[in-house]
């Protein structure tokens, strides 16, 4: 707990002591990105307040998973290393999940190609996309498309690849291969975890790769994660949240980290379970 804080070129209100709670909280958490342990003299010195006060700010911190305290500061919080079973995450947040789907499917607008990304949430967009729609569904999640099986009004392609098996997930060289070629005007993104400071997340490398290529390819990309992933930081970085156009949530989700989120300057839709 010895390493000193290093500088920040062009902060200049790291050390201010009228720079607001909040936005010192955030910088922060982007200090703990960079360092994995700090103590609470360090902070106090660098932002120019009392030991007290960089107490609280560690307090609110950890209550949204951004920081864990230990005796005399902080450290980066720990990685989940595990993703639960397909049948766990199945049976949890399922009324929640429903209300997401059904924002998602509002997000689709006049868009008349879309891609399904593997997930639990992601699949249930299929059940909700609107009678309107009579475009292209492009996924590598084979529970999506079985979900799009009796909508002869919609296009479905499914990628190649290697299936992992209970998720019915679609990744490898060949999804890889597939997916290059492919340009959709909206994208919905699984993901194992949303953060402000690290991004989207996953467990699964062959399934990053897809992801960071449908990010290239589309022009809306939107991330569905229930409230259990915000501010979760799972083992394999996906991207930068600056590379997202929005996430759907719903309303049990932490609002503090909500508001981080959305200082990053992506949208954020709450979904309303009522």
């Amino acid at each position: 707990m010895n390493q000193p804080i290093s500088s920040r070129e062009g902060n200049g209100s790291a050390e201010d002591p009228r720079v607001m709670p909040a936005q010192r909280r955030i910088e922060i958490a982007e200090i703990f990105s960079d360092q994995p342990a700090v103590r609470i003299d360090d902070l106090a010195e660098r932002f120019g307040v009392s030991r007290e006060t960089i107490r609280r700010d560690l307090i609110s911190l950890e209550s949204r998973g951004l920081v864990q305290r230990v005796h005399g500061g902080g450290v980066r919080p720990e990685v989940d290393s595990r993703e639960p079973s397909f049948q766990e995450r199945m049976a949890l947040h399922s009324v929640e999940k429903k209300a997401m789907a059904k924002l998602a499917a509002q997000l689709i607008g006049d868009a008349g190609t879309i891609f399904l990304d593997v997930g639990t949430s992601v699949a249930r967009i299929a059940d909700y996309i609107p009678p309107s729609f009579t475009g292209q569904v492009i996924t590598n999640s084979i529970l999506a498309a079985s979900r799009l099986g009796q909508r002869e009004d919609i296009d479905v392609m499914v990628c190649g690849g290697r299936m992992r098996h209970g998720d019915l997930a679609l990744s490898g060289p060949h999804a890889a291969e597939f997916l290059n070629d492919v340009f959709v005007e909206v994208a919905f993104l699984g993901s194992g975890g949303v953060h402000p400071s690290h991004g989207l997340t996953d467990f699964y490398p062959d399934e990053v790769a897809t992801r960071r290529i449908v990010i290239s390819n589309a022009r809306s990309v939107f991330v569905m994660v229930d409230s259990s992933k915000i501010g979760r930081v799972a083992t394999q970085r996906v991207c930068p949240l600056d590379q997202v156009t929005g996430v759907i949530t719903n309303a049990g989700a932490d609002a503090g980290l909500l508001r981080d989120l959305r200082t990053t300057g992506i949208e954020v839709h709450v979904a309303d379970e009522g």
